[in-house]
């Protein structure tokens, strides 16, 4: 990390890693934990968590101690690429495969009424599917789909919590962990496996993985301090203001936004140390905070219910963010997530507990590792089939490791974009509309890494910037629905 004249303000050095305390004592088995046959299975989301970022923070060897406290494994798997860079059309295409096929690509969100893998899974094998979405952006009413004036989601499930979007951000960050979504979900799911019955839930947290806004719980942290005096030089704040009230702010951030995106005088190496620093200071503190409490609460209580052999637990993300990298083909810089697809915001972290269903994931031909991209989305397909439950005919085949493709069509309002990534181990393409390019594809784990352009594209990736009917190139006509698969 290069140190200079915000040395003060951002600090130098590692960021401290997330640990686990869970202030329980050794393990005691209490109840038996075998297997009962009845599976619970909870899909968990955390927003916004970039590989980079959750690597530099210890996440794995954090989740692996908490788990390890109640007697279980976890596996670390590398190498999986979201399906996009955006909330919604990532979580869709993840939790409804058929999304990321053929012509449904197109789809932003579930039609009305069509079962998610977990709810194929709940209605195998019965008992409760609960859902726990702390993004707001799960009660956006998507123009396709037919439900009226709820969102798709929230009849997803038997028990739905969710926040609105009409909910002001800084009262739902300074709520109680006990009345946030994810965490009444894990209640409620406990309450269902108390008898032994199974239990199926999904959960998302919002702020743990680096979603703006950032700082407010810590303003004097050395990268929130920076940034305050850029917002200062920058005219957006007078510096006079509240630091915590000012950073809860979103429009704060927006309008700090543009500058840092655009000005050409900036220290561009410094900028992303300290965006950098941000996004890990707050996976840290929340990840610490609120995410490792939580799993501990869900592990307690099946654990009192002789229930965590039962237990098939998968944590992973949406999406990552994007440090003001060079956004690729367009031009400005790019210091957040929902544009184009690239190494921050698409690389993401997956912990499986057992390891063993991991494993046999990877032996499936599902998962890859870091070296191996592989599309997130096949993850639904390991639930399934690690339960005995049939695929869906309309979710077609997995697409096998070492190739991934990740799309964003949606940016604000209709008819959205066409923005598109596709990784191999020789490398990448990625398409703005019809402006497309070839790059190397590696995970990235600091700030400062891009990706270095290549004069052909990989031989496998190549027919993917061809011309598909009237549109440049395939992620173009997969975005407008006309890919057939």
């Amino acid at each position: 990390m290069r140190c200079s004249w915000l040395l003060v303000l951002l600090g130098c050095g590692a960021t401290p890693p997330l640990t686990a305390d869970t202030g329980r004592p050794p393990r005691e088995d209490t109840a038996p934990q075998v297997p009962s046959g009845q599976p619970v299975v909870v899909l968990w989301t955390i927003d916004t968590l970039g590989q980079g970022i959750a690597d530099e923070t210890g996440w794995c060897e954090a989740l692996r101690e908490t788990l390890g406290a109640h007697g279980l494994d976890l596996a670390c798997v590398g190498g999986a690429v979201a399906p996009s860079s955006w909330t919604v059309e990532s979580h869709a295409r993840l939790l409804w495969p058929s999304l990321a096929r053929g012509p449904r690509r197109a789809r932003l969100s579930p039609g009305c009424g069509e079962p998610s893998a977990l709810q194929l899974l709940q209605g195998a094998h019965g008992g409760l599917y609960v859902l726990g979405m702390d993004n707001p952006a799960f009660d956006q009413v998507m123009s396709q789909a037919d439900c009226g004036d709820a969102s798709s989601w929230r009849g997803a499930a038997q028990i739905a919590f969710w926040l609105p979007l009409d909910q002001p951000l800084d009262e739902v960050l300074l709520a109680p962990e006990e009345a946030r979504p994810w965490r009444m979900a894990v209640e409620e799911l406990l309450a269902s496996t108390r008898g032994g019955a199974p239990g199926f839930a999904f959960l998302n947290d919002f702020e743990a993985g680096g979603h703006v806004p950032r700082c407010w719980f810590d303003p004097s942290a050395p990268p929130c301090e920076a940034l305050w005096s850029l917002a200062v030089a920058y005219g957006v704040i007078s510096g006079a203001e509240d630091q915590r009230t000012t950073f809860l702010d979103g429009g704060f951030w927006r309008e700090l936004g543009l500058p840092l995106r655009t000005d050409p005088d900036l220290d561009t190496e410094l900028l992303r140390e300290t965006v950098w620093g941000a996004i890990a200071l707050q996976a840290d503190h929340f990840g610490h905070g609120a995410v490792l409490g939580q799993l501990d609460v869900l592990l307690t209580g099946l654990e009192a219910q002789g229930r965590l052999g039962d237990l098939t637990l998968v944590i992973t993300s949406d999406h990552g963010e994007s440090p003001c990298a060079d956004q690729l083909l367009i031009g400005a810089r790019h210091c957040g997530h929902g544009s184009m697809p690239n190494e921050f915001n698409v690389q993401v972290p997956v912990y499986v507990s057992p390891a063993a269903a991991a494993a046999d994931w990877a032996a499936a031909g599902l998962t890859g590792d870091t070296q191996t991209p592989w599309e997130l989305s096949n993850l639904s397909w390991g639930l399934l089939q690690r339960s005995g439950v049939e695929i869906p005919a309309s979710w077609g085949e997995p697409q096998a490791p070492g190739l991934a493709r990740t799309l964003t069509c949606y940016y604000q309002a209709s008819p959205g974009q066409a923005w598109g990534l596709a990784a191999t181990p020789q490398g990448s393409v990625r398409c703005d509309k019809a402006r497309c390019g070839a790059w190397t594809w590696e995970t990235f784990s600091q700030p400062h890494q891009a990706p270095t352009p290549q004069p052909y594209p990989p031989r496998a990736l190549a027919p993917l910037l061809e011309p598909r009917g009237r549109l440049p190139n395939w992620f173009a006509a997969a975005c407008a629905g006309e890919v057939e698969d």
